[in-house]
């Protein structure tokens, strides 16, 4: 096993949000008070997104996913990637065609 930091914790709360205002929004109310670890900004992904701890050593990642970059050559939907899930393709995507 390799070294674990003693305030490390695996798990992490995620919250999508539907814009930038929202995810603003949501991560400057949520993350006052807390040790700032990735200011909410652009992703290379395509995500606009930020992570924080709280006083209590949990990890929250506010973000949204634009979905024109997520997935595109393979039309992935967001609503069918979810954490810890391989991402798959639209079914009516894929019947129907781009």
């Amino acid at each position: 096993m390799g070294f674990l930091h003693e305030n490390e914790n695996s798990s992490k709360i995620f919250i999508r949000a539907e814009s930038k205002e929202e995810a603003d929004h949501s991560y400057n109310e949520l993350a006052a008070g807390a040790k700032i670890e990735v200011p909410i900004s652009d992703g290379p992904w395509g995500s606009y997104w930020g992570m924080f701890r709280d006083k209590y050593g949990m990890e929250w990642v506010v973000e949204i996913l634009k979905k024109k970059r997520l997935g595109a050559a393979r039309n992935i939907e967001p609503e069918s990637c979810h954490h810890g899930a391989a991402c798959t393709p639209s079914r009516s995507k894929m019947m129907t065609g781009p």
